[in-house]
């Protein structure tokens, strides 16, 4: 008889030390199944975008990448906002930037300006690696990008500045507006990638 009197209470005393399993656990929202010791398995949160961090490259399948191979990866990416409320701390570093086109060369796609969701404030961004004819087409403009290269926040000639003024297609009086050194949020760079484009003859 004391044989099945401590038989039950090893019984009870089970159930009681182990409720995780017959239990709902606290913002699981259903009954864990899965043993005690291991968390309920749910689906994660989706990340959102602030900010401070990237938009998520998820669903940049169609991008086109132009020029060299980019060596940093999508975790490093910082966004242009971000980079030029504070240019002067990026100033020198080989970082990827990334944002929505606001123009482009007219004539060779040799550079393309880099902005914010406002496209008010732009990070300008010259390609240097070789090619022939074109290298960003027109139809980048408005898409997403992302770019490497190095940052500089440093001033350009006027010559400079309105030449690069000429071949974004301003006119005579917009090209005279410019009178002496500008200053600028410049990126050397020799990759890009152009998110919503398909690839020459595709």
């Amino acid at each position: 008889m004391k044989r099945l009197y401590v038989s039950i209470g090893l019984i009870l005393a089970g159930v009681i030390l182990w409720p995780g399993c017959a239990t709902t656990k606290k913002g699981c929202g259903r009954k864990c199944k899965t043993p005690c010791n291991t968390p309920c398995h749910r689906a994660a949160a989706p990340a959102r975008a602030t900010a401070d961090t990237p938009p998520c490259h998820a669903g940049w399948k169609s991008a086109v990448h132009y020029g060299e191979p980019m060596k940093l990866s999508d975790k490093e990416t910082i966004c242009t906002k971000k980079v030029l409320a504070d240019p002067v701390k990026y100033d020198g570093q080989f970082i990827r930037l990334i944002g929505k086109v606001a123009s482009v060369c007219e004539k060779r796609g040799c550079w393309l300006r880099l902005g914010d969701a406002t496209g008010i404030d732009t990070i300008f961004v010259k390609f240097t690696c070789p090619m022939k004819g074109r290298l960003i087409p027109m139809k980048a403009v408005g898409k997403m990008a992302s770019v490497e290269g190095t940052l500089r926040a440093t001033e350009i000639s006027q010559e400079e500045a309105r030449h690069y003024k000429e071949d974004a297609g301003a006119s005579p009086d917009e090209i005279a507006e410019i009178v002496g050194p500008q200053k600028i949020v410049k990126m050397v760079s020799r990759s890009a990638r152009i998110a919503g484009l398909q690839p020459a003859g595709g």
